[in-house]
């Protein structure tokens, strides 16, 4: 396993060692041909960041890590969902608020029919449904 990670790690040091000379000899050639004062500033800016990458390259122990898939704006917006989990719950709270109403409602005239039916009885002398009478 060392040698697969050895081997891997001096290939990107090589990969990023050739493309730093690449870039700082095309940096350096767009530099003698450029006349402009700000343009050869950026150029030597860049310049100077090739070399510094050269260096790293040749001298970095622990190099190897590539950056596989660089970061990028993503196609679809994504997000929490939290503005249809907030609707969902406020539906369900709705739903069960209407159902404990309903259940208080229909309690509350189970309640009253009750009533009722012991008044018409006790007006009528029955007191339970037994017959003592016979």
């Amino acid at each position: 396993m060392k040698y697969f990670l050895d081997e891997g790690k001096s290939r990107l040091q090589e990969e990023a060692l050739d493309r730093a000379i690449r870039n700082k000899k095309f940096i350096e050639e767009q530099t003698r041909k450029t006349v402009d004062a700000l343009n050869r500033d950026r150029l030597y800016s860049l310049l100077g960041q090739e070399v510094e990458r050269e260096m790293m390259a040749r001298i970095r122990e622990k190099f190897g890590f590539m950056v596989v898939d660089s970061p990028r704006v993503p196609d679809l917006k994504s997000g929490s969902g939290r503005a249809r989990a907030t609707a969902a719950a406020i539906l369900l709270f709705g739903l069960f608020l209407a159902i404990y109403f309903i259940a208080m409602e229909w309690r509350r005239q189970s309640t009253e029919i009750g009533l009722v039916k012991r008044e018409k009885l006790s007006q009528t002398g029955i007191t339970s449904g037994v017959n003592h009478g016979v």
